[in-house]
C-alpha cells in the first residue's frame, strides 16, 4: 500500500513553487480519569459538574438543577467504587485518607473542543431505580460520631470514612428489595458526603451547602454576562444583530455556541449590500433611465414654455388670450405650470424633503427650497401686486428640475451600460486594487472570474453627492441670512420674499447631477467599445489611489506571439530527459512559456515530470527532479552558477538548463511584439500610471521592452523576483471589492479600464468644483443685485442665462472623459 500511494505521488502532474510538507498529527485519544478512588473534595465535585455541563451544552442551568447534577455525579461515583471494589471488612478498617485528585482539564470547552465525561468509564449501575436523596433519613441512619467540621473550610474531613459507611448502608437499603415504594423513598439510597452529618454537625452541613450553591450561583451568572458582552459585542459584526447570537445558545448545541463565535468578515467602511442578480439589476435600471426619460421631456417642454412667458413679459410685449400686460395674471399663469412641473420631479422633491428628516439635505433639498421659495415669492407679488421687483423665479426652478430629472436619466444609462458591458461574458476577468505586504504597495492585478463587490463599488455614493451633503445645508443658510440682510438690512423688509427666491434659485446649480453622471456615461460608453467597465465612483476612486498597475508575461506577449526557434542538446543527454526536464521545470514556473513548453511535450508524446523544492532567482528557476539539481535561466545567471556557456550560444532571448552544473540543453524563443501592446504601453505611460514589473518569463525584463516596443522605462519599476511571483499571485488578496470588469483578453481592455478610472475621477472632480463656483458666483451676484434695489438687472431672463453658461462649461468638461489621448 506505501509504495502504490508513493507511485501515485510521483505520477502528480500539479507543480508549485513550495515544497512538499509531510504532516503528521500524533494525539491522546484518551483523557485524564478522573480518580474517583481517591478522597472526593469540594474543588472535584464542582469540577466533575462543570464538565458534565459543558458538555450538556447547558448554559443557564438553575441551582437547583445543578445542585441535581452534582448529586448524580457523587451517587455514581460512590456507588460504582464501593460496590466493585470495597473489601467486607471495610466498615471495621476505614483506609487512611488520600490526598485529593486533581480536576480534569475542562479549558477544552472554551476552544470548541468538547471534553469527555469520566462518568463513562464508572461501572453501569441501574441508577434509575435508585431511592431519591431524603436528608431527613439520611440523619436518622447516621450513627457515627465525626469530628466537629469548621464551617469556614471548603475542605470535607475524612471523606473516605464517610463514603465506605454509607456504602454498606446503602447495600444494607439494597438487600431490603421486599419493601414498597414508599419505605424505599426513606432508605439511605444515594448519599451526598455532606448530607450525613448529624447532631452537631447541622450548622456546619447548611454552611457547606449555602456556600456550594453560592459558588455554582455565581458561576452561572458569570457565564451570563459573559455571554450577552460578547453578543453584543458580535451583533456589531452581523446583520441580524442579536437574535442570531441568542438563537446560537438557545440552541442548546455546542456546534451553535462554536459558529456564533467565529471571527467576524472585514467590515468597510463603506456600506455593503448583497449584490444582486445582474440581469435583475440591469433591468430596473432600463426601467429607471426610461421614466426619467418621459418626466425629463415633460418638464423640459414645461420650462422652456415658462421661459418664453417670462422673457415676451419682460420685453413688454403683449401676451395673447387677453393677457396683455397683467403681471399678476401673468404670475399665476407661472406659478401654476410650475407647480406641475413639480409634478412631474415630485420623486426627486419627497427625496429632498426626506433628506432633511435624516439630517443629509443635498442636492434634492436645494431643488425643494428653490421651488418651495419661489412660489411663496410668486404667491406674495400676485398678493401686492408690486410691479418693482420684476416677475417671479419660476423659469430658474423649473428648469433646475429639467436638469435634475436629465442628470438622473443619464446616471441611469451609465449604470445600463455598465452592467452590460460586464454581462457580455460569461468568465469575466476582474481588476481589483489589492494591497502587496511584500513591498508596501497597493498595486492593480487581474482575476480571472472576479466580480465580487464590483455592484457596490457601482452604486457608491459619488464625489457631487458627497460634495453637496455638506454644501446644501451651508448653502440654504447663506441664502437665508443673504436675504435677511439685502431686505432688513436695507429697510426693505416687504423684498424680503423675493431676495431670498432669487439667491435660492441661484443656490440650486443646474449640473449639480450631471457632474458626475455625464463623465460615468461617457466612461461607459468609451470603455465598452474596448471590452472594459469601470465600477463607478468606486472602482474609478480606488484606481486612481492604487500605487501602480500590475502588467504580466501575458500582458504584453499574449498567446502566438511566442514561439519556439530551435533546441540545442549536448550529446551526452538524453533528448526526451533534456526536453521533459525543461519543461517540467518552466510549466512549474507559470510564465508565458508554460505554454510553449506544453506543445513541446504533447509533439513529442511526453509527459511533465514532479519538481521539488521550487525555487526562483534573477534570471532563471530552479528544483529538484528525480534527486538532480535542474537550473534552468539566462546565460547570465548560467555564468553566475559558474556554469560554462559557449560563446556561439550566447543569446538574449534563450533557456539554458543545467543539471548538477553541468549545461545539458539550450532553447532558442522568439517573441514577436503586438501594435495593439504597444499602444496600450504608451497609452498609460502617457497617464503616468506606474507599471509594476511582475512577470515570470526571466527573459521579459525592462529593456526588452524597451527595444521591443519602442516605449520609455521611466515609469517601468522592476521588482525583486520573489514579490513578482506573490503579486502575480491570484489566490493572494486582501479585497472584497472588484473596481472594473474586462471582458475581452489582452493588454488594450486592462490599460482602457485603469485610464477610464482614471479619468472619471479627474473630471468628475474638476466639473463638481465648478458647479459648486456656479452655486457661490450666483449667490453673491443676486445678493448684489438685491442688495443695490437693481432688480431689472437680476430678472429671471438673466439669472437663467447666468446659470445654462456654467453648464455648459460643466458640460464641456465632462466631455474631457472621452478624450483619446
Amino acid at each position: 500500500m506505501a509504495s502504490d500511494e508513493k507511485k501515485k505521488r510521483n505520477e502528480q502532474t500539479d507543480y508549485s513553487d513550495r515544497d512538499i510538507i509531510e504532516t503528521g498529527t500524533s494525539e491522546d485519544d484518551g483523557v485524564e480519569e478522573f480518580l474517583m478512588d481517591d478522597a472526593m473534595t469540594l474543588e472535584s465535585i464542582l469540577a466533575e459538574y462543570k464538565g458534565s455541563a459543558y458538555i450538556d451544552g447547558d448554559k443557564r442551568t438553575p441551582s437547583t438543577v445543578l445542585q441535581a447534577k452534582t448529586d448524580k455525579i457523587i451517587r455514581e461515583s460512590v456507588t460504582g467504587r464501593f460496590e466493585e471494589d470495597a473489601p467486607d471488612n471495610a466498615r471495621a478498617q476505614p483506609e487512611k485518607a488520600v490526598k485529593p485528585a486533581a480536576a480534569p482539564n475542562h479549558q477544552a470547552s472554551a476552544t470548541g473542543r468538547i471534553p469527555k465525561t469520566d462518568t463513562g468509564r464508572l461501572p453501569k449501575k441501574e441508577t434509575g431505580r435508585l431511592p431519591k436523596q431524603d436528608t431527613g433519613a439520611l440523619k436518622k441512619a447516621s450513627t457515627k460520631k465525626l469530628p466537629k467540621l469548621n464551617g469556614n473550610t471548603a475542605r470535607l474531613p475524612d471523606i473516605d470514612a464517610v463514603n465506605m459507611a454509607k456504602s454498606l448502608e446503602y447495600r444494607t437499603a439494597k438487600a431490603g428489595a421486599d419493601d414498597t415504594d414508599a419505605n424505599k423513598k426513606d432508605a439511605p439510597g444515594d448519599i451526598i458526603a455532606f448530607d450525613s452529618y448529624d447532631g452537631e454537625q447541622d450548622a456546619a452541613e447548611e454552611e457547606i451547602v449555602r456556600e456550594v450553591t453560592k459558588a455554582i450561583e455565581q458561576q452561572t451568572q458569570f457565564e451570563q454576562e459573559t455571554r450577552k458582552t460578547a453578543g453584543k459585542a458580535f451583533s456589531l459584526f452581523h446583520r441580524k444583530g442579536e437574535d442570531t447570537f441568542d438563537e446560537a445558545f438557545d440552541s442548546g448545541y455546542e456546534e451553535a455556541y462554536e459558529d456564533a463565535y467565529e471571527e467576524p468578515p472585514a467590515v468597510f467602511e463603506d456600506k455593503y449590500v448583497p449584490e444582486p442578480d445582474f440581469n435583475i439589476a440591469i433591468k430596473n435600471f432600463a426601467e429607471k433611465c426610461n421614466r426619467y426619460s418621459t418626466r425629463c421631456f415633460i418638464s423640459l417642454s414645461l420650462s422652456v414654455l415658462l421661459t418664453i412667458l417670462t422673457l415676451v413679459f419682460q420685453s413688454n410685449a403683449n401676451l395673447p388670450f387677453g393677457i396683455g400686460q397683467n403681471m399678476a395674471v401673468c404670475t399665476g399663469i407661472l406659478l401654476v405650470l410650475l407647480f406641475i412641473t413639480m409634478m412631474f420631479s415630485a420623486e426627486k422633491l419627497a427625496d429632498g424633503f426626506m433628506d432633511i428628516i435624516k439630517g443629509r439635505p443635498g442636492i434634492e433639498t436645494l431643488n425643494l427650497f428653490s421651488c418651495l421659495a419661489t412660489a411663496s415669492a410668486a404667491f406674495y407679488s400676485m398678493m401686492t401686486r408690486d410691479t418693482m421687483v420684476g416677475m417671479p423665479f419660476c423659469a430658474v426652478s423649473a428648469f433646475s428640475l429639467t436638469f435634475t430629472l436629465w442628470g438622473e436619466r443619464v446616471y441611469y444609462r451609465a449604470l445600463t451600460e455598465t452592467l452590460r458591458t460586464a454581462q457580455a461574458t460569461t468568465m469575466p476577468t476582474g481588476v481589483v486594487v489589492s494591497m502587496c505586504e511584500d513591498i508596501e504597495r497597493s498595486v492593480i492585478k487581474k482575476i480571472v472570474g472576479k466580480t465580487d463587490g464590483f455592484y457596490n463599488n457601482l452604486i457608491q455614493a459619488d464625489v457631487s453627492e458627497m460634495a453637496f451633503l455638506y454644501a446644501a445645508p451651508v448653502l440654504i443658510i447663506a441664502a437665508v441670512v443673504l436675504g435677511f440682510f439685502s431686505s432688513f438690512g436695507q429697510d426693505q423688509s416687504q423684498y424680503f420674499i423675493h431676495n431670498f427666491a432669487a439667491i435660492m434659485a441661484a443656490a440650486a446649480p443646474f449640473p449639480a447631477i450631471l457632474a458626475y453622471a455625464a463623465p460615468f456615461n461617457a466612461v461607459a460608453k468609451r470603455t465598452r467599445q474596448s471590452g472594459a467597465a469601470v465600477a463607478g465612483w468606486g472602482g474609478a476612486d480606488e484606481l486612481f489611489h492604487s500605487d501602480g498597475a500590475s502588467i504580466k508575461d501575458e500582458d504584453m506577449f499574449p498567446e502566438g506571439t511566442v514561439s519556439l526557434g530551435g533546441i540545442k542538446i549536448f550529446d551526452e543527454v538524453a533528448p526526451e530527459k533534456a526536453i521533459r526536464y525543461t519543461a517540467s521545470l518552466i510549466i512549474a514556473s507559470q510564465s508565458v512559456l508554460a505554454t510553449l513548453f506544453e506543445r513541446l511535450l504533447s509533439k513529442q508524446g511526453l509527459s511533465k515530470l514532479r519538481v521539488d523544492e521550487f525555487s526562483c532567482y534573477e534570471g532563471g528557476i530552479g528544483g529538484e527532479i528525480r534527486g538532480e539539481r535542474i537550473v534552468t535561466g539566462s546565460a547570465a545567471l548560467m555564468n553566475l552558477q559558474g556554469i560554462r556557456v559557449p560563446a556561439s550560444l550566447n543569446m538574449k532571448n534563450g533557456v539554458f538548463t543545467a543539471v548538477d552544473k553541468k549545461l545539458i540543453a539550450v532553447f532558442t524563443i522568439d517573441y514577436v511584439p503586438v501594435k495593439s501592446v504597444q499602444n496600450a504601453l504608451v497609452s498609460v505611460l502617457r497617464h503616468h500610471v506606474k507599471l509594476l514589473f511582475s512577470v515570470r518569463d526571466f527573459n521579459i525584463s525592462p529593456v526588452m521592452l524597451e527595444q521591443k516596443f519602442k516605449v520609455p522605462v521611466d515609469d517601468v519599476e522592476y521588482i525583486p523576483i520573489q514579490d513578482t511571483y506573490d503579486i502575480s499571485d491570484d489566490l493572494k488578496l486582501d479585497t472584497r471589492r472588484t473596481a472594473a470588469v474586462l471582458t475581452r483578453e489582452g493588454m488594450g481592455p486592462y490599460v482602457e479600464a485603469i485610464i477610464g478610472g482614471r479619468r472619471l475621477r479627474l473630471t468628475s472632480l474638476v466639473a463638481t468644483i465648478l458647479t459648486l463656483m456656479t452655486a457661490v458666483g450666483g449667490m453673491v451676484i443676486m445678493y448684489t443685485i438685491c442688495m443695490t434695489g437693481a432688480f431689472s438687472a437680476g430678472s429671471p431672463g438673466n439669472l437663467l442665462l447666468y446659470m445654462i453658461s456654467m453648464t455648459v462649461m460643466v458640460l464641456i468638461v465632462c466631455g474631457f472623459a472621452r478624450y483619446r489621448q
